[in-house]
């Protein structure tokens, strides 16, 4: 026996036909039940090799799509991830500004208050101050009233009493003549000098020694030689 092979195209597929002869001159074997049972054979293992492909190929693009949706599912995760890191950190500068404008607002309380606070401290301060002032006032105008009634009720007593009924009147005595300022300054009297000087005394008015009162008094104190004796006097005279 001997054999060959020859091709036998079923459609698109080729299929290849072992052709079985026997090494005799007899007649020749049955080669048509070989062909088909080979051909039986091929399209079984062209069948599988489909199957496989068609297998590998739907693994394949299952494969794929569970890559790409694990990779949307991935993008899906860190956009999620980002915008919930968004709102994080926008939350984070809401509550930083809420806080930053809470203590502003305390702040400005407290400053508000504390201008309040010195704004009254300074008005109390003021009004105490003022109140103050016109007690002085009030005690220096009943000082004042109570001195101006003593000193007219010193002059007026001077006066009675060295017979006189005005402050620049002359009192004539025999051939000489005085006033009650030159009475005064040889009295030494410096309180009665100035009520008089006050109250509108001629202080260039002279006697009949032809003495002002100023010139007496320095007299005087000459005379005397004691230091200090007329100085109040003289002072009142002078100013």
């Amino acid at each position: 026996f001997g054999s060959s092979f020859t091709f036998v195209s079923f459609g698109s597929v080729a299929v290849s036909v072992e052709m079985v002869t026997c090494g005799q001159s007899c007649r020749p074997c049955d080669v048509s039940a070989v062909a088909s049972d080979t051909v039986r054979i091929r399209q079984s293992m062209v069948t599988r090799e489909k199957d496989n492909f068609a297998r590998e190929l739907r693994e394949a693009r299952e494969k794929k799509a569970k890559e790409e949706e694990e990779r949307a599912d991935e993008q899906r995760r860190k956009a999620q991830a980002a915008m919930e890191e968004a709102a994080r950190k926008h939350e984070q500068e809401r509550q930083r500004l809420e806080e930053e404008a809470r203590v502003r607002a305390e702040e400005e309380q407290r400053e508000k208050q504390r201008r309040a606070e010195e704004e009254r401290r300074l008005l109390e301060e003021r009004m105490a101050e003022e109140e103050r002032l016109l007690e002085v006032a009030k005690q220096q105008r009943v000082a004042a009233e109570r001195k101006r009634v003593q000193g007219e009720r010193r002059l007026d007593e001077f006066l009675f009493q060295h017979n006189f009924l005005k402050v620049n009147e002359k009192k004539s005595k025999w051939l000489k003549y005085t006033y009650p300022l030159h009475v005064a300054v040889d009295e030494n009297d410096g309180e009665v000098v100035r009520l008089l000087l006050a109250a509108g005394a001629n202080r260039s008015v002279k006697d009949s020694s032809g003495q002002t009162p100023l010139q007496l008094a320095q007299k005087k104190a000459r005379r005397l030689g004691i230091s200090r004796v007329f100085d109040d006097v003289l002072l009142a005279l002078k100013y």
